[in-house]
């Protein structure tokens, strides 16, 4: 997860995220990662860090919001640790999907 959120770069460089963890990998931010309400709201960089070295979101997701909006304009959805989706408004982070992941496609159903 941090690579994709550090892969989107300026993106999301300023957005704040509600971290919905159903299942994660165990590492020693394990205990971080579950401490984290699903109200509050952690910068890009902190999320970055709760999952150093290799540690996965293997089930759960991200919503993310531009800082002081208060409508999401990224959600990021992990499945099995192997896939994410990622569904935006925001035409810099397809572009930039695009650009990293050509063969992404565009689900018409969430």
């Amino acid at each position: 997860m941090a690579e994709l959120l550090a892969s989107l770069g300026s993106a999301v460089e300023g957005h704040l995220w509600r971290v919905i963890a159903e299942e994660w990998s165990a590492s020693s931010t394990g205990e971080a990662i579950a401490s984290l309400d699903e109200d509050q709201l952690v910068s890009t960089a902190h999320l970055i860090n709760l999952f150093p070295d290799g540690s996965q979101l293997i089930w759960g997701g991200l919503v993310g919001y531009p800082q002081g909006s208060p409508t999401a304009d990224i959600k990021i959805r992990a499945f099995d640790s192997t896939s994410w989706d990622v569904q935006s408004n925001d035409p810099d982070v397809w572009e930039t999907i695009l650009r990293l992941h050509p063969s992404a496609q565009d689900l018409t159903e969430w």
